[in-house]
């Protein structure tokens, strides 16, 4: 033990002065009485030993209580269930561990950010499918609470419900804030980082190749922060003949914490950019806020179905399929082909804007608009502006034209017509 002591001291002294070096052994020792229960380890020259045989469980939940906090409403609290259990999943293969550190849970919903409860960490998933129960009307499955602790949660967060007014809509659309209250999170993270790369410097055991670690990737990237939208994947391609349908993500994975519902509402504005391939301004012009223009009755832009929860607004996955469909101008029969399993939103390359099609025609915008028609070229048009009548040139703006149909045009004979014209009226300007 004191030759791991003494090379981990010097590994570290090659890299930090004197002074940065005492802080990390000091803050290794800190994370060991915290993390150990003492009457099973008594504090002696063993420490670094115990700390090594359960360092890994250790390192994944200092890289939890980093995190800070979680705001989970009842879209992203499916995924939230399925992470913490796998976070403890991968914590509890220590026997060892000390997991009753305090976690602060909140009710958070229009009216304000009320606490709840301070709990145990190590029950920490427990009281999330209990607030996903009690909030969103949902199945109380695997929960390992006592009566008394279940009636305890329960009957707090009624209280707040009452004392504050709170609505039935206001409970559905509210949020659990979850907050882990460690100042010194992410210095004992570092401190447990460094003594991980001395272990794979001298071993070379993956194992201590904290970087590559799957589950410690899995929670910088799949935390409750990090997964918002993208729970949907492309179900059919966009082509010439077949409109973009999309599907939910993971359904049997992720959403199986409630057999009784599988969830539509689940894409977000992000989701909205990606499916319509259309910049962040322009979707959130037409399909957030209030979805009309001047307020005027019929003026609707878009109509895909949304509920709202206290942290953003969610889109439904049929509605938003049926969006795409109506939107969505073929002059091709569909016709049965095999099915591309590599399914991704890459179709759109093949579909242009007024501009590029006007250019790769070689004609002036007014002969586009004269000669390319709904019979002759299939179009997407996510975008309509009630203000205008369908054939309005303002419509062209959002449009896409098919360019395998653009090419097919380019080489007819009212086509090399125009680009004739477009050629002598060129010529003409510059004489």
């Amino acid at each position: 033990m004191t030759d791991l002591k003494e090379n981990f001291r010097k590994w570290l002294s090659e890299k930090h002065k004197d002074s940065t070096v005492n802080t990390y052994i000091r803050r290794i020792i800190a994370v060991y009485k915290k993390n150990f229960v003492q009457e099973n380890f008594h504090f002696s020259n063993n420490y670094l030993g115990i700390l090594t045989e359960n360092l890994i469980p250790l390192l994944v939940k200092s890289y939890e209580f980093s995190n800070k906090e979680y705001y989970i409403d009842r879209v992203t609290i499916w995924h939230a269930l399925d992470y913490f259990s796998r976070i403890f999943e991968a914590i509890n293969t220590s026997k060892h561990l000390n997991n009753n550190q305090t976690v602060k849970l909140y009710f958070y919903c229009y009216e304000g950010d009320f606490q709840i409860d301070s709990v145990s960490f190590e029950n920490l998933r427990d009281y999330v499918q209990l607030f996903n129960s009690f909030c969103y009307k949902r199945d109380k499955q695997s929960i390992h609470l006592s009566s008394e602790e279940i009636r305890n949660f329960l009957r707090k967060i009624k209280k707040i419900i009452a004392e504050n007014n709170i609505k039935d809509s206001s409970v559905y659309d509210s949020a659990l804030h979850i907050i882990y209250p460690y100042r010194s999170a992410r210095l004992e993270k570092t401190a447990l980082t460094h003594y991980c790369s001395f272990l794979y410097n001298q071993t070379g055991l993956a194992q201590y190749d904290y970087q590559n670690n799957l589950m410690v990737t899995y929670i910088l990237i799949e935390n409750p922060n990090s997964k918002i939208g993208g729970n949907y994947k492309i179900d059919q391609n966009l082509t010439g003949e077949t409109p973009l349908q999309i599907k939910l993500k993971d359904d049997e994975r992720v959403y199986n914490h409630d057999n009784k519902e599988k969830p539509s509402f689940v894409l977000i504005i992000a989701d909205l950019v990606h499916i319509f391939n259309l910049d962040k301004k322009t979707v959130s012009k037409y399909f957030l806020g209030n979805n009309t223009i001047n307020q005027t009755e019929g003026s609707e832009i878009s109509n895909i179905d949304r509920k709202n929860t206290v942290l953003r607004t969610y889109f439904c996955i049929d509605s938003t399929n049926s969006y795409l469909e109506r939107h969505y101008h073929s002059i091709h029969k569909k016709i049965n082909t095999p099915t591309n399993n590599d399914k991704n939103l890459d179709a759109y390359k093949d579909w242009v804007n007024r501009q590029d099609a006007t250019d790769f025609l070689e004609i002036s915008h007014n002969c586009f608009h004269t000669l390319v028609k709904p019979n002759n070229c299939s179009y997407l048009n996510y975008i309509d502006d009630p203000r205008y009548p369908a054939e309005d040139k303002k419509q062209y703006k959002y449009r896409k034209y098919y360019k395998p149909d653009l090419e097919y045009l380019k080489n007819t004979r009212l086509f090399r017509d125009a680009q004739n014209k477009k050629i002598k009226y060129q010529s003409k300007q510059q004489n």
